[in-house]
């Protein structure tokens, strides 16, 4: 689980179009960032969810950190400024689906959530 720090500092100091524009350049970040076999989610506000099939937790972290330290090289639009960005990331993991299984998506997010 993915989100940008700070989202409510930057909705009080540039309206809520500023924190709209924030989430926009976060999830267009993302999109450039996920790999092939990776799913993009955006689950509400300024929450988004990135699914590594195959993945195992530590391979999990290992995506997470490098997010993390991607984001604090890109600008980001807010409010006809340009700042800096953090983000606050959570990790879980489960037991791979059966041989064959169909996973939709969207339930496999709520069930981590």
């Amino acid at each position: 689980m993915i989100a940008p720090d700070r989202l409510g500092e930057y909705n009080q100091k540039f309206g809520r179009t500023g924190g709209d524009e924030i989430v926009k350049g976060v999830s267009e970040f993302l999109s450039e960032n996920v790999e092939e076999e990776e799913k993009l989610v955006h689950i509400d506000g300024a929450n988004f969810v990135l699914i590594l099939p195959e993945g195992d937790l530590s391979k999990a972290k290992r995506r997470g950190l490098t997010l993390r330290a991607r984001v604090l090289n890109r600008q980001f639009e807010c409010g006809g400024t340009q700042i800096s960005l953090t983000l606050s990331l959570g990790v879980v993991s489960r037991m791979p689906s059966p041989e064959g299984a169909t996973v939709v998506v969207k339930d496999l997010v709520h069930e981590f959530l």
